[in-house]
């Protein structure tokens, strides 16, 4: 038994050690392969330190490819995990998957995510200082650097759509986020305003350095390119948008806490099951896919599927309420991990015309080089969505009632 658990244990180091090596050589999928080998079937005590650092591995993979879903999914379980056991914490590893959780969101441009994520951050290590915890390197305060982009993002907003800022402004004054409130203080009321807000905020001795920078972004000639999209968080409806296998995939969210993580625990499941497979032995007949979660008004028990005819692309919607959601959670996630899995076969089935034989080969491929484990290993993304990340933050109301 000792035996078979220190061959594992020498078999998933090897593996670790090559994916270091294959993102090394920027060559991501492969690394995520040689991780998916590494994980260990079971979690225990023992192995915890090598399974969080697989996560966070996997997860840097994740984000260097674009696949952000799949990223915050790895991520969120290294975070759970870090925190897991009173008497054996993982401070610098929850740590940094905050940060790269921060990191994430705002790449998605879901700014209200990416700043709870910073929130997080401060306070834990607040409580961990005041514990006389030792916190490693990422807990070094990095708000300067969320500060400066979304400083930048307000410029931007202030003059292309009112709505995003006027959902960012009130958040950045919470946190007290000093750059950013003094931009948006000097786009609302002028340069003077912008130096009043500075003083008042003491850093009046900074204000020599950031005056003709905030003159520049104030004036109306000043034009500023965001890249990528910044959602507004108060929307009705948030869009998500990849690309894999060469389909275009879009997530329509109505925006509502149940939409939001049932749509980002397939999307998840979709990057990671796709991430390395070799569809091109597959004849594709289908370039679009469009998913769309909504609220049921009906109140079923479990999430209903309704398919759409269209002849662009395949189109679904998805509706869900409370009590389906709840039952998605029964047994730790089961319910959820087996409704995730029904839907990426038939999303299989739906993009391919192959014989039932060929598809079956592809799938005992796919089996075996990890699809499934990577997508499905440890539960569904709103497993830990619900533990870490509350319904307020999802409606935005967290920054009504909290205080930097």
């Amino acid at each position: 038994m000792i035996g078979k658990k220190e061959g594992d244990l020498a078999e998933a180091e090897f593996a670790f050690k090559k994916a270091m090596l294959y993102f090394d050589q920027k060559n991501y999928r492969k690394a995520l392969r040689e991780l998916t080998k590494s994980k260990f079937k079971g979690i225990s005590q023992e192995t915890l330190y090598e399974t969080i650092r697989n996560f966070i591995a996997s997860g840097d993979c994740y984000i260097k490819i674009g696949f952000y879903l799949a990223a915050k999914n790895e991520l969120l379980m290294a975070y759970h995990l870090s925190t897991l056991y009173e008497d054996k914490l993982f401070i610098s590893e929850a740590l940094l998957s905050l940060r790269a959780l921060n990191n994430i969101e705002l790449h998605r441009g879901r700014l209200g995510l990416a700043l709870r994520w910073l929130q997080l951050h401060e306070m834990l290590c607040h409580h961990w200082r005041a514990d006389e915890q030792t916190l490693g390197p990422h807990g070094i305060k990095f708000d300067g650097e969320v500060d400066s982009s979304l400083a930048c993002v307000l410029v931007w907003a202030f003059k292309s759509d009112k709505a995003i800022f006027n959902n960012i402004y009130p958040i950045v004054e919470k946190l007290q986020l000093l750059l950013s409130c003094i931009f948006a203080e000097s786009l609302l009321g002028g340069i003077e305003a912008g130096k009043k807000c500075a003083k008042e905020l003491d850093w009046d001795d900074m204000w020599p350095k950031l005056s003709d920078m905030v003159e520049k972004s104030v004036a109306s000639d000043f034009n500023f390119k965001v890249e990528g999209n910044i959602c507004n968080e108060n929307s009705i409806y948030i869009c998500e948008n990849f690309e894999i296998v060469g389909v275009k995939f879009t997530l329509k969210i109505q925006n509502d806490y149940f939409c939001n993580l049932l749509a980002e625990s397939l999307g998840a499941g979709i990057q990671a099951f796709f991430v390395n497979a070799r569809l091109e032995n597959l004849a594709i007949v289908e370039d679009e896919v469009e998913f769309e979660f909504k609220i049921d008004t009906w109140n079923w028990e479990e999430v209903q599927t309704e398919d759409v005819v269209d002849p662009k692309c395949i189109r679904k919607i998805f509706k869900i309420n409370q009590k389906s959601f709840n039952k998605l959670l029964l047994e730790s996630g089961k319910e959820g991990t087996d409704w995730i899995r029904r839907q990426l076969l038939c999303l299989l089935l739906e993009l391919c015309i192959d014989p039932v034989e060929d598809l079956k080969k592809e799938l005992d491929w796919m089996y075996k080089e990890g699809a499934f484990q990577r997508a499905l290993g440890m539960g569904p993304l709103f497993l830990y969505l619900e533990n870490h990340c509350k319904k307020e933050v999802y409606d935005g109301t967290i920054w009504e009632t909290t205080t930097s």
